[in-house]
């Protein structure tokens, strides 16, 4: 989540990018939850369930916008201060060790949750690098 928020990209779409402001360095932590083994169904398993929060985080925000034709950077907006943030997300093997996201939410506080959508093309590499992850640590 860090490394993900640190890193500037260029704009390449109609996009808004969102980046840590300042020399904010918000404390980061992962929680991995291993679900008992009765949790098999249906020739899947949930291999485990993992949670990134931050107490405090401070993006800038800065719009991916069309000016004349061209593709540019508008306005940077921030510090946004999002206080709170958790990243919630079940990681499912499936019995032809098919890997996949399953019950992903992004909460604010106690009191807001919204469900995450990923884009095709960001959901295989979300998926590829927690399968890094976890052959690194399991």
């Amino acid at each position: 989540m860090r490394r993900c928020f640190s890193q500037r990209k260029p704009c390449s779409s109609l996009t808004t990018h969102f980046y840590v402001a300042g020399d904010a360095d918000p404390e980061y932590n992962v929680t991995i939850a291993y679900p008992a083994a009765s949790s098999k169904s249906g020739g899947r398993r949930t291999l485990f369930s993992f949670e990134l929060s931050a107490e405090r985080l401070e993006l800038s925000a800065t719009p991916c916008v069309h000016d004349k034709g061209v593709l540019q950077a508008g306005n940077t907006y921030g510090p946004i201060t999002i206080l709170h943030v958790v990243l919630q997300a079940d990681f499912i093997v499936e019995t032809r060790d098919r890997r996949r996201i399953k019950n992903s939410r992004l909460s604010f506080g106690d009191s807001i949750s919204y469900p995450v959508a990923f884009e095709n093309s960001d959901y295989s590499t979300v998926v590829q690098k927690l399968t890094a992850f976890i052959d690194e640590q399991c």
